[in-house]
């Protein structure tokens, strides 16, 4: 063992050692003046009080959105957007010809889904579902890839000013978390599977603040959409609950969740209530509870959910 002879001089404080550090630094590279945390890889944090002492902070990736712009006009010859309402092609638009013949962007794609899934997953979660879906795609590019891409970027040059908005107004105790989760049914042009999406935020009266969205497709193949809603709802049970991810998985929802549902919603009750009704059981019977498990502080949400603010989706 080798014991450290003890300290001639008291241990300096954080800061001073921070100065230490940058100064012994300077001997070797040169640095600028330290400046207050704002800009990072792309994203440009405003930080912004009001006269009630509510906080907000605006993540905003304007420029970094334009520089992705450019790389697409660089890569694709592509100049013209026009203004589109969601960032998803229609697949009833699409030849059955298009997924067969190699896309113009076969060999340089991968450039291009890199930025946007940066640009995706910090601020615009609304373009996370079609980033995803080409992301999947860029071994096996093909013609209907480079319309969906730039339909996607002709989305993204009229939205290039949105960012993501955190305000802060009131203490911990106030706020509510609130989960919102839908699935689509068999939207996915490629593999035919479903998707699940998934928001989560914290909501007071002076409080808005988003903590994660989740564009994930789904492993179960569903056969209705009230089988795809489950599976998005088992996600939202997930972020309920944390503790659960460290215990073993648990069956496949395609076959356990399935069967409960359809055992719960006889003679032709509503499937997705019963559907439901069996995940809550479920969670129940595996935490060792007979009751159906309650909502840990969540407002809204749950299967099927619809909310104002939703991510759009396709056949908007």
């Amino acid at each position: 063992m080798i014991r450290r002879p003890p300290r001639s001089t008291p241990k300096p404080s954080s800061a001073a050692s921070d100065v230490y550090k940058r100064q012994e630094l300077r001997k070797h590279i040169s640095l600028t003046a330290p400046e207050l945390w704002g800009r990072y890889l792309g994203v440009h944090s405003v930080v912004s009080t009001d006269k009630a002492g509510n906080r907000t902070v605006r993540y905003e990736m304007s420029e970094f959105t334009q520089s992705c712009l450019d790389r697409y006009t660089e890569l694709s010859g592509q100049t013209t957007f026009q203004k589109v309402k969601t960032p998803f092609l229609d697949e009833a638009k699409m030849d059955l010809k298009d997924f067969d013949e190699v896309g113009a962007l076969a060999d340089t794609a991968s450039s291009m889904i890199m930025k946007l899934l940066w640009l995706g997953r910090m601020t615009r979660w609304d373009l996370l579902r079609q980033i995803c879906l080409l992301a999947g795609q860029v071994s096996k590019w093909s013609l209907a890839c480079d319309r969906m891409l730039h339909r996607l970027m002709s989305y993204l040059y009229h939205t290039k000013e949105h960012c993501l908005s955190i305000s802060v107004g009131d203490t911990a105790d106030k706020w509510a978390l609130h989960l919102y989760t839908d699935a689509d049914l068999a939207k996915c042009p490629f593999t035919k599977r479903s998707t699940s999406g998934i928001f989560a935020e914290l909501l007071s009266a002076k409080t808005s603040s988003a903590i994660c969205g989740q564009s994930v497709k789904q492993t179960a193949m569903s056969e209705s959409t009230p089988e795809a809603e489950l599976v998005a709802h088992i996600g939202e049970a997930a972020l309920r609950r944390p503790t659960e991810r460290a215990r073993a998985p648990r069956q496949a929802p395609h076959a356990h969740d399935e069967q409960r549902a359809r055992q719960t919603a006889p003679d032709g009750q509503s499937y997705a209530r019963g559907a439901h009704a069996a995940s809550n059981r479920m969670f129940a019977q595996e935490e060792g509870r007979g009751a159906p498990a309650e909502p840990l502080a969540v407002v809204g949400g749950g299967m099927g959910a619809r909310d104002a603010r939703r991510l759009p989706t396709p056949g908007d």
